[in-house]
């Protein structure tokens, strides 16, 4: 069986690797589009300054000290705008990345990997996974008794695993202890939500680093 990894931050990697060329493609549009913005505010915003200048050239110093840090703090705010505008656009390339993912073959290791990081984040001897029925070809009861096994031999975990009778509307697994009380939601919109902002902070350092 593949290492354990469920790592969304590994995955995103992989998925940026894979489709490095769309995706820088896609990056560098977003990056001149944003440039030629900020160019372009840039140059409105220095015909707005020198035209302020212009009018107070017989204020005081501390007039236009005034006038010149509220046009800085303009042109930061442009630019914070467009930052946040690129790095949203990547943010949902991945997420499409994403859940494209989940109709490749490789998809079928991860998804194993997220049953047992379920597993493994729960107290408890039994569990119940919940999942598509698109899904099982891959999450069956063979493929619970290898995860029990595999559970037992890396981690000296003993479990039992079983298939819930509800079919989860979503991509990715669900893991519940038997008696219902926990939950681990480990579909890809709950995996995508709860890694959002370290995300962003990746995405951001990847762009602007």
């Amino acid at each position: 069986m593949e290492d354990i990894n469920p790592s969304v931050h590994e995955l995103c990697r992989q998925i940026l690797s894979d489709a490095q060329a769309e995706a820088e493609k896609a990056l560098e549009r977003a990056r001149r589009v944003a440039d030629d913005r900020i160019k372009n505010a840039r140059l409105d915003v220095e015909k707005y300054r020198d035209d302020l200048l212009k009018k107070a050239a017989e204020k005081s110093k501390t007039a236009r000290r005034k006038i010149l840090s509220s046009v800085s703090l303009e042109s930061k705010k442009i630019r914070l705008k467009e930052k946040g505008s690129l790095i949203e656009g990547a943010m949902k390339l991945v997420r499409e990345k994403l859940f494209a993912f989940a109709g490749s073959e490789a998809f079928s290791g991860y998804l194993k990997n997220l049953i047992v990081e379920g597993v493994l984040a729960l107290k408890g001897e039994a569990f119940v996974i919940e999942t598509s029925r698109t899904h099982s070809a891959i999450v069956n009861d063979s493929t619970l008794k290898e995860l029990e096994q595999h559970i037992s031999k890396a981690h000296g975990l003993v479990v039992r695993l079983e298939l819930s009778k509800e079919e989860l509307k979503d991509t990715g697994v669900k893991v519940y202890t038997k008696d219902g009380r926990m939950l681990f939601d480990n579909s890809l919109k709950a995996i995508f939500k709860r890694h959002q902002d370290d995300l962003r902070l990746f995405l951001h350092n990847k762009l602007f680093e």
